[in-house]
């Protein structure tokens, strides 16, 4: 029996911006890769500054964060 989810809401004209923060540049591109095929707006992200900086002008639907990298982690 097929479970239906009501109320939902998914889709590529819903989907949110997704900021990826990860020092390694395939890991980055993987997951932009994944996300924007599934219909997301992805930006990428190699320090923590950058991405400071871009989370207080902006608001992402989700924030995939590497806990371990060089600089300020």
């Amino acid at each position: 029996m097929a479970m239906q989810n009501q109320g939902a809401v998914a889709g590529p004209a819903l989907a949110g911006e997704v900021f990826i923060v990860d020092d390694d540049p395939a890991v980055r591109n993987a997951l932009a890769l994944v996300f924007t095929l599934e219909g997301y707006q992805v930006a990428g992200f190699a320090e923590g500054m950058s991405f400071l900086s871009a989370a207080r002008a902006r608001t992402p639907a989700c924030v995939l964060l590497d806990v371990n990298m060089p600089g300020r982690s």
